[in-house]
């Protein structure tokens, strides 16, 4: 034990306090199940002699026995044990173990959602800490609550309590100061999105572990970095973290509980980057390792099992059948808040895996309802959480034919985006690169924005074509602020459903890329994306939009590219009108500068497209 002295006799006050210091100071992934029990049964054999030991010591021991039950989640049995504790302690009129006990019935009452109660004990323990100058007892008093409100809709409240503990903490000298900076840092970093705040919290709480050779505290620090990475998507620099607390020698002795926490986080990294090897292997080891995690939390580590194993599943695209049964065995643990050792938002990655299935199985309608049940869920998360759900719903929609509405969420990920980007999160993590992860490689955390605008410009372009994407067109839709001429070139491939049928879907696939390239290579270079604008509107449709384009000049360059396809001579021999794959075109010109006013063209080109069918295909007509 980190804060235990060897020259305190078993059984002697000192060693009580001793244990103590060590539950209230220790976060409950640091505790190791086999050291819960020992102390436990210590705690417990001293208890026997209640009649033999003076009130002091049974104050002591019926309250640190509170503490150890409460850390394994048997509330019941923490305050049966405190009431026993408060009985000596108003026996000898020690305000500082009833203001200790008052602490933990408030949160005890807040997790029962008594919240009057909750509030009376947390005031009437608060008032007894500040009298005695108790600093170290009223930061814990805050951080501890804090662990349980920190996602209250009462953002004022909890950033209030936040300041309050780091006040008192600065006023603390003790070894369980590393445990409150670890927990401001964390909910600045998750809660708040303050990443300078939430950093400079945690290299102090780095730096007291290392004072006090708190290994197990130190890998907390590390694991909640790597998360922070996580969130940002920056999945390799969260990889070298993990890896580190698990390969190295120095972390070797952390507990399992922290072991499989760490490897819940890691596995997942893998699984993102398309490692489905090391993914697998080391979810082998979670899943060897949490049969000495501590007792009450081995469901949950099971329950993460299940749901790892039905992500590699769903990414890997196999044993689809058996995906559905594992993530409903999940479903369990969001129906309480308040897990033994909770991975926090676990209710809206749930829904965003359910949804990812239905989605890979191709049932949008069923996928959709997921995802807006991960919209509501992420109100009360962060705005990282209510990007992704954005970006969830925008694919979604998008695979559905609504693309409007996809344009709606795509533009809602991009404000929240936006957002986060105005909190300038690389300089924060560039400062939190330099003092306190100097192994990682800085050229590239400083490819963060960089990545995230390129994945906000592939959302524009068809991922098979490489022409701009049907969301790209209602984007430009909602631009248009201009008047001037405007002409559109609406193209289809003649007989194409012939070819997907007799050929395959693959080969229809090589054909669509082929004919998007010739359109491309047929728009003069200087003009391309700058006067032309070239879309895959639909299945085998294309659409060109051309800027300061008259009729005649739409019309030159529609037959440009019909020639061209001709010319590629693409074999065909399931069409009716040639040995090779032909293409027919509708042109349209007008000047506007609404968007009611561009549909109105593009519908004008698509009728002189039918126009082009019905006169035998292969061929361009204007309107």
């Amino acid at each position: 034990m980190w804060c235990e002295r060897p020259d305190f006799k078993s059984g002697s006050k000192e060693k009580i306090r001793d244990y103590i210091t060590y539950f209230e100071g220790t976060c409950e992934l640091c505790i190791g199940n086999l050291g819960i029990q020992k102390y436990y049964n210590d705690v417990e054999s001293l208890i026997e002699n209640e009649t033999q030991n003076d009130d002091e010591m049974n104050m002591l021991l019926y309250y640190v026995s509170g503490v150890i039950c409460y850390k394994v989640s048997k509330y019941e049995e923490a305050v049966e044990r405190w009431k026993k504790a408060e009985k000596y302690a108003r026996k000898r009129t020690d305000d500082v173990f009833l203001a200790k006990i008052f602490s933990y019935y408030a949160i005890i009452y807040y997790i029962e959602k008594d919240f009057d109660r909750s509030e009376v004990y947390f005031d009437e323990s608060a008032s007894i800490f500040a009298v005695h100058k108790m600093y170290t007892e009223l930061s814990l008093h805050y951080i501890n609550y804090l662990w349980y409100k920190r996602y209250d809709p009462d953002k004022n409240q909890v950033s209030a309590y936040l300041d309050q503990a780091f006040f008192y903490v600065q006023l603390s000298n003790s070894v369980m100061d590393a445990r409150v900076y670890l927990h401001l840092g964390y909910i600045y970093k998750t809660i708040f999105n303050d990443f300078i705040r939430g950093i400079g919290y945690l290299n102090t709480a780095r730096d007291l572990c290392c004072k006090n050779n708190n290994v197990e505290m130190e890998s907390m620090t590390l694991h909640t970095l790597a998360d922070g990475y996580m969130k940002l998507s920056h999945f390799s620099e969260a990889i070298q973290i993990y890896e580190q607390i698990m390969e190295e020698s120095r972390y070797a002795n952390i507990t399992e509980n922290l072991k499989c926490a760490i490897m819940s986080n890691l596995i997942p990294c893998y699984i993102t980057t398309g490692d489905y090897e090391k993914a697998s292997l080391y979810l082998e080891k979670m899943k060897n390792l949490s049969a000495n995690t501590q007792i009450n939390a081995r469901p949950y580590f099971d329950c993460l099992s299940n749901w790892l194993t039905a992500m590699i599943y769903i990414k890997k695209k196999e044993n689809l059948d058996a995906v559905f049964p594992l993530l409903s065995s999940c479903t369990v643990f969001c129906v309480n808040d308040y897990q033994p050792i909770q991975m926090d938002s676990f209710d809206l990655k749930l829904a965003e895996s359910f949804g990812e299935y239905w989605e890979t199985v191709g049932d949008y309608d069923k996928a959709l309802e997921h995802y807006q049940q991960m919209e509501k869920l992420s109100e009360k998360y962060t705005d990282f959480d209510k990007m992704n759900t954005c970006s969830r719903l925008a694919v979604v929609y998008e695979k559905r034919g609504e693309y409007k509405t996809a344009l709606e969420f795509k533009k809602k990920e991009t404000e929240y985006f936006d957002k986060i980007d105005r909190d300038n999160i690389l300089n924060q993590y560039d400062q939190l690169y330099k003092k306190f992860f100097k192994t990682i490689q800085d050229k590239q955390l400083k490819n963060l924005f960089e990545t995230n605008v390129n994945l906000k410009k592939a959302a524009y372009i068809d991922e098979l074509t490489k022409a701009h994407s049907r969301l790209y067109y209602e984007d430009f839709a909602e631009r248009l602020g201009k008047k001037g001429p405007y002409s559109a070139i609406m193209m289809d491939l003649d007989f194409f459903k012939e070819y997907n049928d007799n050929y395959g879907h693959l080969k229809g696939d090589i054909c669509l890329t082929a004919v998007a390239k010739i359109i491309k290579d047929s728009i003069p270079e200087a003009e391309f994306d700058v006067k032309c604008h070239f879309i895959r509107y639909g299945g085998e449709e294309f659409l060109i939009l051309a800027e300061n384009y008259n009729s005649d000049d739409i019309l030159a360059l529609a037959e440009t590219i019909r020639k061209n396809v001709e010319n590629a001579k693409i074999e065909h021999s399931y069409s009716k009108g040639s040995n090779y794959l032909t293409l027919s075109a509708g042109c349209s010109t007008g000047i506007f500068n609404a968007v009611a006013e561009l549909e109105n063209l593009v519908s004008s080109a698509d009728r002189a497209l039918y126009e082009a069918k019905k006169s035998g295909r292969n061929v361009v007509k204007r309107n």
